[in-house]
């Protein structure tokens, strides 16, 4: 079984200090997130996923939900 998504959700909510998450939330609108959070949010991925996030990923208009962000954390664990 996949457990990406409430990890994902887990480390967003616990940055951000929310009790409420869906993979539909919008990071920017719903969230309110700027950019110091974005750089939060993505290293606490990295540690707890063990990859790698560009700074672009979290900041890029394409990357707006947070079930994009589950997405593409899936895709990363994926590669060799």
């Amino acid at each position: 079984m996949d457990d990406t998504l409430p990890r994902v959700m887990d480390v967003i909510k616990s940055s951000m200090g929310l009790k409420e998450l869906t993979p539909e939330t919008d990071l920017i609108i719903d969230l309110q997130m700027d950019s110091l959070d974005a750089v939060e949010i993505a290293m606490d991925l990295e540690e707890e996923f063990n990859i790698d996030i560009p700074d672009e990923i979290l900041t890029n208009e394409k990357m707006r939900t947070v079930g994009q962000l589950v997405d593409w954390v899936r895709q990363e664990r994926r590669k060799p």
